[in-house]
């Protein structure tokens, strides 16, 4: 992994298979973001003692020029009561909102105004 990586856990400790599963995701936008600069993923764990409690995950990818920040509203996704889902779900966000700025530059750059 080239980009520098920072990871905060609010509310829970991290465990290398947390670290593990962040820095997996990391290295899957690095593939097919080489640029990729640096790389902030917040999660933050449900209360304790909340039933249901769902975790929240925000990622912001930095690259020349550009910044991308991924988040979800946890409360619109049952799944992210669960930690592995919540940081792929969002990584698949950052993923797409990715692929769509590449495309809007690739537009630009065949159709210049």
């Amino acid at each position: 992994m080239n980009a520098s990586l920072d990871i905060t856990y609010r509310g829970m400790e991290a465990s290398e298979s947390t670290d593990f599963l962040v820095r997996e995701q990391v290295e899957k936008i690095e593939k097919h973001c080489p640029q990729l600069q640096s790389c902030r993923v917040v999660v933050t764990a449900p209360k304790h003692g909340t039933k249901g409690g769902h975790f929240k995950v925000s990622v912001d990818l930095r690259m020349p020029g550009k910044e991308i920040i991924a988040d979800r509203d946890p409360k619109l996704n049952q799944s992210h009561e669960d930690f592995h889902a919540a940081v792929r779900d969002v990584f698949r966000a950052a993923l797409k909102e990715l692929d769509r700025s590449h495309a809007k530059e690739n537009a630009r750059k065949r159709h210049p105004r």
